[in-house]
């Protein structure tokens, strides 16, 4: 190798770390913001935290946590009805209740009028992206629903969610997410 060649091969490589340097990072902790209320809709329903740190009734509350937007598996609607079998990365969301514990979901508690004893949930609360639209840009409304809770009763695991639109993207996130099951979520 010539020193023009070495020099040119120097230089380039120069420009091309310069130039993936100033690549940046999106600021996700500014694309999102926290909910500042909530509403559980129901009567004798609750949602009460496996370690007691909270304890959600009927009515407005204010959201005792909320999750950061760290996994798109746990954030995006992607898992609904956008794709055929309701999976991405080959997980379905009805499977993906302990992926969620890891980016910060509770295990809950719920009562329900419906059944005698306590069942098993994970509640995830994610904050809502700063261009959301619709009926869940501004508070969460929790709804659960007698049919889901049967369907438990009957040994299958329901995932109960509300969606928030977005005007930056045509997919849809999830507000919250609720997976209900009458075992408990390892």
């Amino acid at each position: 190798m010539s020193f023009s060649t070495f020099s040119r091969f120097i230089a380039i490589t120069g420009v091309t770390f310069l130039l993936i340097g100033c690549v940046s990072v999106p600021n996700f902790e500014g694309m999102f913001l926290p909910y500042k209320s909530a509403k559980l809709e129901g009567e004798n329903i609750k949602i009460e935290a496996e370690d007691d740190s909270f304890e959600i009734l009927p009515g407005q509350f204010e959201p005792p946590f909320q999750t950061s937007p760290m996994s798109p598996i746990i954030w995006t609607s992607i898992y609904s009805e956008t794709l055929p079998d309701g999976s991405i990365y080959d997980i379905r969301l009805a499977d993906s209740a302990n992926h969620a514990l890891v980016y910060g979901a509770k295990k809950v508690r719920l009562y329900h009028p419906i059944i005698e004893k306590p069942l098993y949930g994970v509640l995830l609360l994610n904050q809502k992206p700063v261009t959301a639209v619709g009926p869940a840009a501004n508070f969460y409304s929790i709804q659960i629903p007698e049919d889901k809770i049967e369907k438990v009763k009957q040994g299958s695991v329901q995932v109960l969610y509300e969606s928030v639109d977005r005007t930056d993207y045509s997919i849809s996130m999830y507000a919250w997410v609720l997976w209900v099951s009458d075992k408990p979520f390892e």
